[in-house]
């Protein structure tokens, strides 16, 4: 015959009652005050341990509330409640086997003297075990994630894995996000929890190679993408290799040439182009932009000329993501129209396109991480154009052309739409001109982890010799914290310049400050955006960039010449070198003068014009 449990001391026994009176009007911070008063009371006992796992989880902290039902139920494991609760919450985070079990040994216990340590809010056994699913806390945790709440989801993702360590595709989830926010280290972590419960998954070898290629660990990542190349014949493979092949500086043109041509080779063959459809009786044509990154700043010197209202054309966004940020919203608002091509599978999603009868697609993703280049490729409208692409791959991509201007296309490297006078554009909100800070120059580098290499911090290190008492400002958090920022010191070290690494306090603005703080912008090599090259311009500051052997590594020079200071951007490492030693002593006010001759011709309307005549020329060309 079971006991049942001893009453609470009578002051405790009021302060319970108090308790779950607070956690039912959902008013933890009241429930947290009592629940110190109650342990003063009655000490750790069963009910007090009870009482701050139903206070746990209202916190939304499942794994912490069952730890502390099972601290009740083995203080008094004849007592109904705490296995009850058990049996409620088990069925609730998806654990079918323990629920099972705490709620047959419930029926089989007597109830705590003390009512109400199982309230109406927590559920019922019953309700709990047939509405079961399988990862409840996890999928919680990836709906928050796709909302951009990035740490509440990892905290449900850890109070998850804490009860479900074998979960693998909550690993993975977890690993995915941590990976997503910059969380590099921890990411990794979590993929070896992954592989160690999953070591044969194909799936998870781009994605690891994605991790390690942002770690800087290239050439890991291009073995592992290459592995699973070799395990499986889907195109997908071979594209996430390129995309991460055109990422990295070191990989030859060529190289990259031949891998796409082998991914286009292993395509089914592709339908015709259709026809032009015939020209609008108010003469404008329909431009398409497919594309996976409108959000964040992956376009933000490109975008806004869509936003502009293209003379003669009408724009309409087929985004292959649901992600929102301001700039989404924004182009939403400026287009004629929007829609959502993330659940759209391939086959469909060609056929869909060209029955929206453009006269031009522009696919703005490419090779990038995550894009279905594949979608171009099924020719879904009359004339494509590629971003950033390479133009002797073009047809293979099913492109007719890229588009780009002169310093990002160099008319020597064949069929591209060269916008007159540069693609890029200036923009509002930047901040004004400051003026350096005093003393040694300050080289600022907002470098990305995955950017860093023994070659880029070896030529910091001879910039660093060449200018005495000079300092290198880096983002502690694009380098992904501590464990980046000790490899670039560690870098640097080997050339006996560990000590001229310089921290900034933490601020708002990361990108900004640091940019503010220093004397010259050192743009890293590789692929990399406009975006802090045009902040630096805007605070008067030189950028110095090594011009790529393909578009996307041109980007920061292409706005270099748009701005007239072609001379910042350098042929070769040790001409990078050489411009950086001099940007350090030329006049303070160069950048801030060449801004404002500029700034008017790169406004978006500006640029839109420019655009809207060179795909118009490109059209009327047979």
């Amino acid at each position: 015959m079971t006991q049942a449990a001893a009453s609470p001391l009578p002051d405790a026994a009021e302060l319970l009652r108090d308790l779950l009176a607070a956690l039912d009007a959902n008013d933890t911070e009241a429930a947290l005050a009592l629940g110190d008063a109650l342990r003063a009371a009655d000490g750790d006992g069963a009910v007090t341990a009870h009482a701050f796992g139903l206070m746990a989880w209202r916190l939304n902290r499942p794994a912490d509330a069952i730890e502390l039902f099972q601290v009740a139920a083995e203080r008094a494991p004849g007592v109904r409640d705490h296995a009850e609760a058990l049996a409620i919450a088990y069925a609730q985070v998806g654990n079918l086997a323990d629920s099972l079990f705490y709620g047959k040994l419930a029926t089989a216990l007597a109830p705590s003297e003390a009512a109400g340590l199982v309230p109406a809010w927590l559920g019922t056994f019953a309700g709990s075990f047939l509405a079961i699913e399988r990862a409840p806390v996890s999928d919680a945790a990836s709906r928050l994630d796709a909302a951009g709440e990035h740490a509440a989801a990892q905290a449900l993702y850890e109070q998850h894995l804490s009860l479900n360590p074998d979960d693998a595709e909550a690993w993975r989830r977890y690993a995915r996000s941590l990976h997503g926010v910059g969380l590099l280290d921890q990411s990794l972590r979590a993929f070896s929890a992954l592989r160690a419960l999953a070591p044969e998954a194909d799936s998870d070898l781009p994605l690891l190679a994605g991790l390690l290629a942002a770690l800087g660990r290239g050439e890991a990542s291009l073995h592992l993408h290459r592995e699973a190349v070799a395990r499986s014949d889907a195109p997908q493979a071979r594209a996430a290799l390129i995309a991460e092949m055109r990422r990295l500086p070191g990989v030859r043109r060529g190289d990259l040439a031949a891998e796409i041509r082998a991914w286009a080779a292993a395509l089914p063959r592709r339908p015709a182009a259709p026809p032009p459809p015939p020209r609008r009786a108010d003469g404008t044509r329909r431009l398409g932009l497919i594309g996976s990154r409108f959000h964040g700043a992956a376009h933000e010197a490109l975008l806004p000329l869509f936003a502009e209202r293209l003379p003669g054309w009408t724009v309409s966004v087929y985004a292959d993501s649901d992600r929102d940020d301001a700039q989404t919203r924004r182009l939403r608002g400026r287009v004629q129209s929007w829609m959502s091509l993330a659940a759209v599978d391939d086959p469909t999603a060609p056929v869909l396109l060209r029955n929206e009868g453009l006269d031009l697609l522009i696919d703005l993703d490419g090779f990038a991480a995550g894009a279905r280049p594949q979608l171009l490729a099924g020719r879904p409208a009359a004339r494509c154009l590629g971003w950033l692409a390479l133009a002797e791959t073009a047809a293979e991509t099913g492109a007719d052309a890229v588009l780009g201007d002169a310093a990002l296309c160099p008319p020597e490297e064949g069929a591209a739409i060269r916008v007159e006078g540069g693609l890029f554009c200036w923009a509002e909100g930047l901040p004004p001109p400051a003026p350096p800070a005093e003393g040694g120059p300050v080289f600022g580098a907002p470098v990305w982890r995955g950017q860093l290499s023994p070659a880029l911090a070896g030529a910091w290190a001879r910039i660093l010799r060449l200018c005495p008492g000079s300092r290198l400002a880096v983002d502690p958090a694009r380098l992904g914290g501590a464990g980046g920022v000790d490899e670039l010191r560690g870098l640097l070290a080997l050339h006996g310049m560990a000590d001229r690494l310089l921290i900034p306090p933490a601020a708002a603005d990361a990108e900004a400050a640091l940019l503010a703080a220093c004397r010259v912008h050192l743009a890293p090599w590789g692929e990399c955006g406009p975006g802090d090259t045009r902040l630096a311009a805007a605070l008067g500051r030189p950028t110095v960039a090594l011009a790529g052997d393909r578009p996307a590594a041109r980007q920061a020079a292409a706005l270099l010449h748009a701005l007239g200071l072609g001379d910042l951007a350098a042929a070769s490492e040790a001409e990078y070198v050489a411009r950086a030693v001099a940007a350090a002593a030329e006049p303070a006010d160069r950048v801030a003068e060449a801004v404002a001759r500029h700034r008017g011709r790169l406004a978006p309307a500006a640029r839109a014009a420019a655009l809207a005549a060179a795909l118009d020329a490109f059209l009327d060309t047979p």
